[in-house]
């Protein structure tokens, strides 16, 4: 039931080496711009109100259930297979957009001790998520992918314009031109956004059929886009400047939460000040964070000290490391109970861990460097 891996290292990420580089005007997150984007244009799109009141009553169900006697164990352990959709502008592999496998494997092995809540969070509220990450084996035709999980497009062969891209751009032309069945995939874009300074940004679940309600994610858009310069893991080369704030792999993180359902520690209300996020052990934050916050961080909604290293605030990503216990409760609630999440533990496309090797060890961008093994959960 557990596979054992160590984290990857002997991984070097040197995104500006490679031609890479984040703008200066960063926008860390366009989820919630992407969002209010698509229901201008879609009045009759779900509300956050109408996906709230149909997963908070879920939520509370399934907390519920974890309390009976009977319940045994305090996650569901799930297996959930990724594409990455690597889009480059016919440049050889390794260089600009098109990232090598190696950093792919590394950031899987980032997102899984990620979710396996084993970053380093200083919170007695931190939570083991049960949710696992692995590299997809067969394209959408059954054959095996010679590099699993990535898929390479050259946009040329597709006519597409060069990179950088817009959101626009990528939502509405690169995703329903490249997306692969969102029931058995997550579909991750690679796509150098740096004109727009967008990191990352993600579709958000939808709630059951409702008549007269359309889901804000289709079955060609579904999935998540990230920046190439933002892949990778805690792992890096020695020099550990400006350019590593958000080079650590911890933007595919973020963008994984909102996903799987779960909203800005801040709450995406408008306006911002003060909204809650709908998980009662994070603290309620002014707004979003940015850089290096330090402790105590009080702030005048009558917040102490904020939990400024939770991976949905826009803190740097040696900063960020923490999922409480009531954000997995919200994350396995989706997979429970939304479209296109129900069916990805139950996927036959076939999948494989990224292995990696502990035996040499690349500078951290915080404090000392330590290499653990750590397990991974399968429900296979």
């Amino acid at each position: 039931m557990k596979q054992i891996l160590t984290f990857m290292v002997g991984l070097v990420l040197v995104s500006a080496a490679q031609g890479q580089k984040i703008n200066s005007t960063i926008k860390r997150c366009y989820t919630v711009e992407y969002i209010k984007k698509l229901r201008a244009q879609n009045p009759n799109l779900q509300t956050d109100a109408q996906f709230e009141a149909w997963l908070n009553p879920l939520v509370k169900q399934h907390k519920l259930k974890k309390r009976a006697s009977n319940y045994k164990v305090p996650v569901l352990n799930y297996t959930l297979p990724v594409i990455f959709h690597i889009v480059h502008n016919n440049e050889a592999v390794g260089s600009g957009s098109n990232v090598t496998a190696a950093r792919i494997q590394a950031q899987i092995l980032q997102l899984n001790k990620d979710f396996a809540n084993l970053s380093g969070s200083p919170y007695a509220s931190a939570a083991n998520s049960g949710i696992q990450f692995a590299l997809a084996t067969k394209n959408p035709s059954g054959t095996t992918l010679a590099e699993p999980g990535i898929e390479r497009i050259n946009r040329t062969t597709k006519g597409w314009k060069a990179s950088p891209y817009d959101f626009d751009y990528v939502d509405t032309t690169i995703k329903p031109g490249s997306i692969w069945d969102p029931t058995k995939y997550i579909n991750v874009w690679l796509v150098d956004m740096s004109s727009a300074g967008i990191l990352g940004f993600a579709t958000f679940p939808s709630l059951s059929t409702l008549s007269g309600l359309e889901a804000i994610e289709t079955d060609t858009t579904a999935g998540l886009a990230i920046d190439p310069a933002t892949v990778g893991s805690i792992f890096s080369a020695g020099n550990c400047g400006a350019g590593s704030r958000y080079t650590l792999g911890k933007t595919l993180t973020h963008e994984m939460g909102h996903f799987l359902g779960l909203r800005h520690i801040w709450g995406d209300q408008d306006p911002a000040p003060c909204a809650t996020d709908y998980c009662d052990d994070t603290p309620i934050h002014y707004d979003a964070n940015s850089g290096k916050p330090t402790h105590p961080k009080p702030n005048s909604c009558g917040t102490a000290d904020e939990m400024f290293e939770n991976y949905m605030d826009y803190s740097d990503d040696n900063i960020v490391n923490t999922f409480t216990a009531d954000q997995v409760d919200r994350m396995q609630t989706v997979l429970l109970n939304s479209s296109r999440r129900t069916t990805l533990p139950t996927s036959i496309v076939g999948f494989t861990y990224p292995t990696g090797s502990n035996k040499i060890a690349f500078a951290i961008c915080n404090d000392s460097l330590i290499v653990t093994k750590f397990t991974a959960l399968d429900n296979n």
